[in-house]
């Protein structure tokens, strides 16, 4: 789905008369039926249940306020375990996983299935994030579309089936049903980020440089951008090779591009840090080491807004932003050879992915951006959007805290 300008302020409009009067229940079922995806860790594993979370669409797809097994993502695990700046936001982005959701202020309810010293009925254990997701220990949870929601108080009939890949159900202790998570406890919080900031201090001072280079005449193939055929595109060279949340990147100079679901974050969200949000084996994220100095060929402008300080970043996630947006490549463009970079072909211009043109907008698309010279004011008008919110919450409700 094409997101555009117009219909994130509509969003942003609505969410302020957006009323907070909710209330999720989270439920432990024993004897589930798992499907031919039985847990690593045993078929007899009961199962944590989420009931009235918010319906409808999420980044992840659209959910139900149906009582649903929950499941953790194992990339949102690896983040919380190595990026000290983790704030629970939900690696995966696509049609297939919707997020559990409520609003801000929404209280958080337990049945008797729920043991009185369960972990989840810890103080901050279950909390909800800054973008409204339902968190477990630190980690955003997901429902799978095809599970079978549960009828009735004993909720028969619900599934749990796909404990699959990088997919977990959660078990009564708040782990992973199919394979450990790492978790941010109340009690081990400060040992944690502590821990997280001295191996990121221990890493060796980095010894690289990235190149920026603006290539004219490229060899968009079938997919030309909606602004035209004559567009320049931005090339990177030498950014870092190895793996990444998007698949397996290279020093090559190569085409770059924006993921539209970032322009959206940037747009609404006043917290957004540059996070990538697109997961998964075929869009590397073009990264490189922090403190790596960034340089850009005579192809590139004097005036550029690239060369203007602070443009061009690297997030707190090593990722390389332009104007606050993480940048891409694609895999099967081809890279260029030598000085005039011959042979380069940046084919991608397709859905939610843009390459991007001479004046850092996107080729195909229009994305949000923030600029050094204008970023307190965005932010200060989106915390003036955001705190319009009603975050109401029904005095007469039978729960257990607030979160």
């Amino acid at each position: 789905m094409m997101y555009t300008r117009t219909m994130v302020a509509s969003i942003a409009a609505l969410a302020t008369f957006a009323d907070a009067a909710c209330d999720i229940t989270l439920s432990l079922l024993e004897d589930v039926d798992y499907g031919p995806n039985v847990p690593a860790n045993g078929a007899d594993l009961p199962a944590v249940i989420i009931t009235n979370a918010r319906a409808g669409d999420t980044l992840g797809g659209p959910a139900s306020t149906d009582s649903k097994c929950v499941y953790y993502y194992e990339p949102d695990s690896i983040q919380l375990a190595t990026n000290v700046s983790y704030d629970g936001m939900a690696q995966f982005v696509g049609p297939n996983w919707p997020y559990v959701e409520t609003d801000a202020g929404c209280a958080v309810s337990f049945d008797d299935s729920v043991p009185a010293d369960s972990i989840f009925r810890m103080d901050g254990y279950v909390t909800v994030s800054v973008y409204e997701g339902v968190l477990f220990g630190g980690l955003p949870t997901y429902f799978w579309p095809d599970d079978t929601p549960g009828v009735g108080p004993a909720m028969e009939g619900l599934t749990c089936v796909c404990n699959f890949g990088p997919w977990s159900s959660v078990d009564e202790t708040g782990q992973g049903a199919h394979f450990e998570v790492e978790q941010s406890l109340p009690e081990m919080e400060s040992d944690r980020i502590d821990t997280v900031a001295s191996e990121e201090a221990s890493v060796a001072e980095p010894t690289c440089a990235i190149m920026l280079s603006l290539l004219e005449n490229i060899d968009y193939g079938s997919n030309v951008p909606a602004n035209g055929a004559d567009l320049p595109a931005i090339i990177i060279t030498n950014a870092r090779a190895g793996d990444t949340l998007g698949g397996p990147a290279t020093t090559d100079s190569k085409c770059v591009y924006y993921y539209e679901p970032d322009s959206i974050q940037l747009a609404t969200n006043v917290s957004y840090d540059g996070m990538a949000q697109f997961v998964g084996p075929n869009w590397p994220y073009v990264e490189t080491d922090a403190g790596c100095a960034v340089s850009f060929d005579d192809s590139v402008p004097a005036d550029s807004i690239f060369r203007m300080d602070g443009y061009v970043t690297i997030s707190a996630y090593e990722g390389v932003l332009f104007g606050g947006l993480p940048t891409y490549f694609w895999p099967d463009d081809t890279p260029g050879v030598g000085p005039a970079m011959e042979g380069l072909t940046c084919v991608c211009n397709f859905g939610p992915w843009s390459s991007v043109d001479e004046t850092g907008q996107g080729a195909h698309f229009e994305v949000e951006q923030k600029y050094p010279e204008i970023e307190m004011d965005s932010a200060d008008m989106l915390s003036m959007v955001q705190t319009d919110v009603v975050t109401q919450t029904d005095d007469a409700s039978m729960t257990e805290f607030e979160v």
